[in-house]
């Protein structure tokens, strides 16, 4: 895309965030969020949901709940969706309780 002269714009690197997540590619999209900030874009919910789902895919439940932390420190309260990835990595770890706990804690 770049190689073209297009220059991706927050929807683009949305998708293409949420695409590596999928993969479970953390430094790819660590690397892409460092992007974003770079070219004055904001870091919204679903490209830190990319970066869950990376964490999430590899059972990374530790850093996965750093994200949590690091979107309430700068006011982007989690949504459904983002404690689902959470979820999701503690269920893989078959930590079901703490499943639980993060269910009634996300009060949706």
């Amino acid at each position: 895309m770049k190689s073209l002269g297009i220059v991706p714009n927050e929807v683009t690197y949305t998708q293409i965030i949420a695409c590596y997540g999928r993969l479970g590619d953390v430094e790819k999209v660590e690397e892409l969020l460092k992007e974003v900030t770079y070219n004055n874009f904001s870091v919204t919910k679903q490209m830190y949901n990319g970066l869950l789902m990376a964490y999430s895919k590899w059972k990374d439940t530790l850093n996965a709940e750093k994200v949590l932390r690091e979107m309430n420190e700068i006011g982007l309260e989690p949504d459904g969706v983002n404690f689902t990835n959470l979820i999701v990595a503690y269920w893989k770890e078959n930590n079901i309780d703490k499943c639980w706990k993060l269910f009634e804690e996300c009060d949706l």
